[in-house]
């Protein structure tokens, strides 16, 4: 949650630096960044590819800072502090999955990054664009609650709130993703474990409860060629 406190307090005090008896002017956000601030939003930049080299490509090379106004300047650090937690994210979603991959073809020679990097079991994306993906929804999400509520001049106390609420709807994302990608990993690798081992047919076992699909309760029990199974 370390990002989303980042988030959280940077707003806060982006209001109180901008406005005047606890009212932004809206007009003033629009005003260009002085140059104590650009200093501080390219050093935030530089420092977050110093400390992230392989994400290089992801720098704006055609953003002049000297020319964005102060509302673009709080959006660019926001954008910043997102990236750092889908690093974050993508950097444990890759362990965690290395680890199943690991205990389930456990003496069987295989390279785990290539092995989870490459595993693209929905719609042809792997883990790491899942994450990206949700980034890039909350990045616009945060973008254009903060643009309305300014306009509305909603206080601090509401848009912190709407900030949270906005976080708190990534975090559940990123929850179900680790259910799912874990899940079908899993899966997988144990089927592959199987093959090595020689086995070409498996029993289909559903488990039992009140969410059970009518497909796959009557599918129980029933023997499938290993080739046939599909994760999903």
């Amino acid at each position: 949650m370390e990002q989303s406190q980042k988030i959280q307090q940077e707003i806060a005090r982006f209001y109180a630096e901008n406005s005047v008896d606890n009212v932004l002017k809206y007009s003033n956000l629009l005003q260009t960044m002085s140059k104590a601030d650009v200093a501080l939003l390219y050093e935030k930049e530089e420092l977050f590819f110093l400390k992230y080299p392989q994400y290089d490509n992801l720098r704006d090379t055609r953003k002049n800072y000297y020319k964005i106004d102060r509302l673009q300047g709080l959006q660019k650090s926001i954008q910043l502090d997102l990236m750092e937690m889908g690093i974050n994210q993508s950097d444990e979603m890759r362990k965690l999955l290395q680890s199943i991959v690991s205990s389930n073809l456990g003496g069987i020679n295989t390279d785990l990054i290539n092995y989870v990097d490459d595993f693209r079991w929905l719609n042809g994306v792997n883990f790491s664009d899942r994450i990206w993906g949700n980034m890039n929804r909350l990045k616009s999400k945060l973008n254009e609650h903060l643009n309305d509520a300014l306009l509305r001049g909603d206080s601090i106390d509401k848009i912190i709130k709407d900030v949270k609420i906005n976080l708190g709807a990534s975090y559940s994302d990123a929850s179900r993703l680790v259910i799912t990608e874990s899940s079908a990993v899993h899966n997988t690798a144990t089927l592959d474990r199987y093959k090595a081992m020689g086995v070409t047919q498996v029993e289909f076992s559903a488990a039992m409860d009140e969410r059970t699909s009518e497909k796959c309760t009557s599918a129980d029990g029933d023997i499938i060629e290993i080739d046939d199974v599909k994760i999903g």
